[in-house]
């Protein structure tokens, strides 16, 4: 049999430093803590993003609460919004002073639903735990 080495995919980076793709879905799950076993409901977020090779699909999980608080997160810079938070504010879906406002929030929702299908681009950030690159939560933004 012979070797073949094959090239690695990867996303492609534009001369700015993005990467594009498209938020292809939206999605509620159940997610089970391995530690504990305990269950908490989680938002998952796809995105098929170009890829030198093929088309390479990407998640975010976040939380399912929006909140004006910032807190301290082992993952991420200290005293930030939580993912889902940070996530709502950068593609413009609502402003800040909306996030104790129950009225907005709940508009949030309607805003979600018309983000899957729409244009994105994002730098990549690496992840903590492995050699994957991430979605940088603040630098995504919708593309016109």
């Amino acid at each position: 049999m012979a070797i073949k080495p094959r090239q690695a995919n990867a996303p492609v980076i534009d001369d700015l430093g993005y990467a594009h793709g498209q938020l292809a879905d939206i999605t509620e799950t159940a997610y089970i803590d391995p530690k504990t076993g305990d269950e908490s409901d989680q938002f998952q977020f796809d995105f098929i993003v170009e890829g030198k090779i093929k088309p390479i699909n990407m998640k975010i999980w976040t939380g399912t609460k929006i909140s004006p608080e910032k807190h301290d997160f082992s993952r991420s810079k200290s005293g930030d919004y939580s993912k889902l938070t940070r996530l709502c504010l950068a593609l413009n879906l609502i402003e800040k002073d909306g996030l104790d406002d129950p009225d907005s929030i709940e508009a949030l929702a309607d805003s979600l639903v018309e983000c899957k299908g729409k244009q994105v681009k994002f730098k990549l950030a690496k992840s903590d735990s492995k050699s994957l690159s991430t979605i940088d939560l603040d630098s995504i933004q919708l593309v016109d």
